[in-house]
C-alpha cells in the first residue's frame, strides 16, 4: 500500500495534484486558523471597551433606563403631550425684561423681520402659575425660585453676549414622566413618554441651576433610577441619538460628526453621527408627537453636513 502511494507521488502528474490538495488544505487551515484568531482578539477588543465604557459612565453619572435588545419598535413607543384638564402641561421662565429689549434691538440691527424676532414666554408653572412653588415642592429645593431668578440673568447674559452669532429661542419638549412596559407573549419592550412644553432659553437657565446645584453637593447630581423624575423640571430636553454605521476599507466603520464649538462650550468637539433634540416641530398631519420625524429632520441636517464637507474636502 505504501508503495502504491509512494509510487502515484513520483509520478509527475499524481505529484502535482497531491501537492495542489495539500497546499490548499494547508492554506484553509491558515484561513480558518486567521478568521479565528481575529474574531478573538475582537472579542477581547470589544470586551475592553466595553469594560471602559462602563467606567466612563460611572464617572460621568449616565444611569441606563432600560435596554434596547431586544430593540423598542415604534408601534410600542408611545409619545404624548401631557395635560391638565385639556390643558398642555408647560414650562416657560420669563427673559429679563431689559435683557430682552437689548436682544431685540440687536436682531433687528441684523436685519431681522418682525417674524423672525426671539420670542420669549412669560412665567408658566406646571401647576399654570407663575411663582413656581410647585417645582420647589416637588424637588424639595425651596430655594428653587430665588435660583430661578438668579439664573435668569446668568443666562440672560450668555444670549445677549453670544459671540459668534445671536441665540435662536427655539419651542423645545420636557420630559414630565417615563415608563416602561412590556407588551404581547413575547414580552416586547415599550415606553410611555409624556412630554411637557418648554424653550431652550428655559432648557439653559436649569440647565445652569443644575451646574450650581452640582457644585454644592446637592443629592440631584446622584439621583437614579427611583428618584429622577422627582427633578422633572431639569428634564427640559430630549435628544435622539443615531450611529451611521458602514462598510469602510478596514471593515465597519463609524461616522462621527464634529460639533460646533458653540454648542460644546466654546470647543470643538466630535460626537455621534445625529443627535437631536425634539422640537415642537416634529408632529403628525393629526398633531401628535412623532419621534420618527425628530430622527429624519436630524439625519437630513447631519447628510447635508457631510456631503457639503465631502464636496469641500
Amino acid at each position: 500500500m505504501l508503495d502504491q502511494v509512494m509510487g502515484a507521488v513520483a509520478n509527475d502528474a499524481s505529484s502535482e495534484l497531491f501537492f495542489l490538495l495539500f497546499g490548499s488544505f494547508i492554506l484553509y487551515v491558515l484561513q480558518q486558523s486567521y478568521r479565528k484568531v481575529k474574531n478573538i482578539r475582537h472579542r477581547r477588543r470589544l470586551r475592553h471597551e466595553l469594560s471602559l465604557y462602563k467606567k466612563r459612565k460611572d464617572s460621568i453619572n449616565v444611569v441606563d433606563l432600560a435596554n434596547g435588545d431586544p430593540e423598542f419598535e415604534k408601534r410600542n413607543i408611545f409619545s404624548r403631550e401631557v395635560s391638565i384638564f385639556g390643558a398642555h402641561r408647560s414650562l416657560f421662565l420669563s427673559m429679563p425684561v431689559e435683557i430682552e429689549e437689548k436682544i431685540i434691538s440687536r436682531e433687528r440691527e441684523a436685519g431681522y423681520m418682525d417674524s423672525q424676532l426671539s420670542k420669549f414666554h412669560a412665567d408658566t408653572s406646571f401647576d399654570g402659575g407663575s411663582d413656581f412653588k410647585d417645582l420647589a415642592e416637588l424637588t424639595g429645593i425651596i430655594e428653587l425660585p430665588c435660583l430661578i431668578n438668579k439664573h435668569k440673568n446668568i443666562v440672560g447674559e450668555e444670549f445677549l453676549n453670544a459671540k459668534e452669532r445671536l441665540i435662536f429661542n427655539g419651542d423645545k419638549y420636557g420630559v414630565f414622566n417615563l415608563k416602561f412596559t412590556r407588551f404581547g407573549d413575547d414580552e416586547k419592550p415599550g415606553v410611555e413618554i409624556d412630554f411637557f412644553k418648554t424653550d431652550y432659553y428655559t432648557h439653559r437657565v436649569f440647565r445652569s441651576i443644575y451646574q450650581e446645584l452640582k457644585l454644592n453637593g446637592h443629592p440631584i447630581a446622584s439621583a437614579g433610577l427611583s428618584d429622577f423624575l422627582k427633578y422633572k423640571p431639569f428634564l427640559t430636553s430630549f435628544g435622539i441619538n443615531a450611529l451611521l454605521i458602514c462598510e469602510g476599507g478596514h471593515g465597519k466603520e463609524i461616522i462621527l460628526s464634529k460639533r460646533s464649538g458653540r454648542v460644546q462650550g466654546g470647543v470643538q468637539k466630535y460626537h455621534i453621527t445625529m443627535n437631536e433634540g425634539l422640537s415642537q416641530t416634529d408632529k403628525d398631519p393629526f398633531g401628535k408627537v412623532d419621534l420618527e420625524l425628530c430622527f429624519k429632520r436630524g439625519s437630513s441636517k447631519s447628510w447635508e453636513l457631510m456631503i457639503n464637507y465631502i464636496n469641500t474636502g
